[in-house]
């Protein structure tokens, strides 16, 4: 069956390998960013929320400091009607320092023109007046849609910031760097039904008196620690919430009040993850916040937002029924895991730029599988991450042509929102689970202490991580930030070509990419990494030890593994430690093959699963053989292990769609089948 199939595959796949779209430019004009004349010190913000209008007002006043000598400060605004300017010294309350204003609607910039210089090191007060609309966007303070428990429709409103839109609630230095501690009040209508909750606990809330028909709300809450301003978070709505009582620090989960029965698990389950990555990082949470509230929206344009002590979910990555699946419930445990880690990897230490997104990204994809894992081993999240991660993600978003690497700059709003992709999640949290088997789990994790609490409330770039995470080890006469300056720096990543020479066995690299051959040959595709390469042979099946026994460097042109000379076969990448994919020889296909087939075998499922992902691939861009590569699918037939399967059924869909409009089509599905059925 499989050598019928074979012509037809080889004819078929180099035409259905589709290429990436040429990125767009991203515009990195300088105007966009901030000159920072005068940073904010603290925050005072009011704001007045008619729910019967979906409008506001607010009062924003900051405490600034210069920076320079200068006859502007600068801010950002968007979207908001400025009424009015003040600005006063900390020796003359009374002076108005305002000259003139200006809004430039494209770079979202309000640069306000003072008629005398404000002096550098002098703190002065700036006061500005505004309105806005709850916008139907999901960006910035927006109302979301929802229903009362008589099933009458109705709003809540609520905040989405990340990465550009707090602009869009309040004029405010809205760079992730600039953080400033956050004194909001806020005033609602519709009070005897709704009240407003924040990023810190409230102080005191009460009903004003009843000037017209409608009664409203004051709240004034905790003053917030130093954060950026895409975490700040507010929400006005009728909910009700379920609250754990059974630890001093308050854990609350909020939602409409017909859905109220379904905040269960999530309470439970993120009471378990908060503590596992206090535990893990050896901080407490509530050293920085008082509490935590989750709240689910109906309207929501991702599946989460981590605002500090406030995160917001989309209804169906937060709320569970008792009947539902593992599935939905290991979703809605993975997604608040990634959001309880950016508590710590964006929260508490914060991008520099948005350049280095992936140290919040990265973190929180890496921890939202380690993180479940640690309260549910069962799952095994752990290997999955390798199937459906690495394999089913970052492999295929990195090899599209004009791909960006991690460490990437943009500054227009749009091109900032576009770095929330594959490379910041799956790709970067695939390369901070390369650099923890690199460093070993013990050292990773005294590290990632060491770079949190020492950047605590600050700002951070990659090198700061990355010499956090080295603390001075070298490798091979190397330093750990330079052999991680490819991997962060460029796109890509390497295909590691084994084969069996005497008694040696020889390994080389280059840059993979998923189309013919001949596009490696383009300087483009030039790359090479320093490879941390881990392996077990066939006198060595320890599939325990992930550090790395050796490695590829770029500028060598080979790395040569001595061995006794009866090894039938070597698994380069143990338990695909690291981020690249193996190709070997033939000759060492088919003795892998036959070591998979046999009734004896001891290779790890995470190595099973790599090896089917590694030969499908191959085949596909025609590197390996199809007859060798279907023929070591064929143990397929005896597998009972899901993350062996997982990887396999992605490549039977890829065949599937392959060759469903062919005339081979009735025989790919017999081949299928039993290689399922017989299990």
């Amino acid at each position: 069956m499989a050598g019928i199939l074979i012509p037809l595959l080889v004819s078929l796949t180099f035409a259905s390998l589709a290429r990436g779209d040429a990125a767009s430019p991203q515009a990195n004009d300088p105007k966009y960013r901030l000159p920072l004349e005068a940073v904010p010190m603290e925050y005072n913000l009011y704001l007045t929320v008619n729910m019967d209008s979906y409008t506001f007002s607010g009062i924003m006043q900051a405490t600034i400091t210069a920076t320079n000598d200068s006859r502007t400060i600068t801010l950002n605004s968007k979207n908001l009607t400025i009424n009015s300017v003040h600005m006063t010294n900390s020796t003359n309350q009374t002076q108005d320092l305002i000259k003139t204003i200006v809004l430039d609607d494209k770079y979202e910039i309000l640069t306000i023109n003072l008629p005398e210089k404000i002096v550098k090191n002098e703190k002065y007060v700036l006061t500005i007046e505004y309105n806005g609309t709850l916008n139907d966007q999901l960006r910035g303070f927006y109302r979301s849609s929802s229903t009362k428990k008589d099933g009458t429709p109705t709003y809540v409103a609520a905040t989405h910031f990340e990465p550009t839109g707090a602009r869009l609630a309040f004029p405010c230095w809205d760079e992730p760097a600039i953080k400033a501690p956050f004194k909001i009040f806020v005033i609602n209508s519709k009070a005897k039904e709704y009240r407003a909750i924040s990023n810190m606990n409230e102080i005191k809330s009460k009903l004003l008196s009843n000037t017209t028909e409608d009664t409203w709300r004051f709240t004034e809450f905790e003053v917030t620690p130093p954060m950026s301003t895409y975490l700040v978070a507010f929400v006005v709505s009728d909910y009700e919430y379920t609250e754990d009582k059974s630890k001093e620090m308050q854990f609350r989960v909020w939602t409409k009040p017909q859905s109220i029965n379904q905040t269960r698990y999530a309470l439970r389950l993120g009471r378990q993850l908060l503590e596992a990555m206090e535990a893990y990082t050896a901080i407490k949470f509530s050293n920085y916040m008082p509490k935590m509230d989750q709240v689910s929206l109906r309207n929501f344009s991702a599946g989460a937002m981590e605002n500090w002590g406030l995160v917001t979910y989309r209804e169906s990555a937060l709320l569970t029924e008792d009947n539902d699946t593992v599935a939905q419930r290991m979703r809605v445990t993975t997604v608040i895991a990634h959001e309880f880690a950016h508590q710590y990897f964006g929260n508490l230490v914060s991008p520099q730029w948005w350049t280095y997104i992936w140290l919040n990204e990265g973190f929180a994809d890496y921890f939202e599988y380690f993180l479940t894992h640690k309260v549910k081993p069962e799952w095994r999240l752990d290997e999955l991450f390798v199937v459906n991660n690495i394999q089913g993600v970052s492999f295929a978003a990195d090899v599209l042509e004009n791909q960006r690497p991690m460490n990437h700059e943009v500054n227009t709003p749009q091109g900032i929102s576009n770095l929330f992709d594959n490379i910041a999640y799956q790709k970067s949290g695939s390369v901070i689970r390369m650099m923890s088997h690199i460093l070993g789990e013990e050292d990773f994790q005294k590290s990632l202490n060491r770079y949190l609490t020492s950047n605590q409330l600050k700002a951070a770039n990659s090198n700061i991580l990355l010499r956090q995470l080295g603390n001075g080890r070298n490798y091979s006469g190397v330093s750990f930030e330079e052999i991680m300056d490819n991997w962060v720096n460029k796109p890509g990543y390497p295909v590691v070509t084994v084969k069996k020479v005497n008694n040696t066995f020889e390994l080389q690299q280059q840059q993979f990419r998923l189309y013919e051959p001949t596009i490696y040959v383009t300087n483009n595709n030039k790359t090479k990494w320093w490879v941390p390469v881990s392996y077990v042979t066939s006198k060595n099946m320890s599939f325990n030890n992930t550090h790395p026994r050796g490695w590829l460097a770029p500028n060598k042109e080979k790395l040569v593994i001595p061995v006794s000379g009866e090894e039938e076969w070597i698994i380069v990448n143990v338990k695909q430690a690291g981020y690249y994919r193996v190709n070997y020889e033939p000759a060492i296909w088919e003795s892998l093959s036959k070591l998979l087939n046999s009734k004896n075998y001891d290779v790890h499922p995470t190595n099973r699963a790599q090896l089917i992902d590694d030969a499908l691939t191959m085949a596909r861009i025609n590197w390996l053989d199809y007859k060798i590569a279907l023929e070591l699918m064929t143990f397929l037939t005896r597998e009972r292990d899901y993350v062996v399967w997982q990887a396999s059924f992605r490549h039977l869909q890829f065949l599937h769609n392959l060759l469903r409009t062919s005339e081979y089509y009735t025989m790919f599905q017999v081949h299928a089948c039993l290689l399922h059925d017989k299990n």
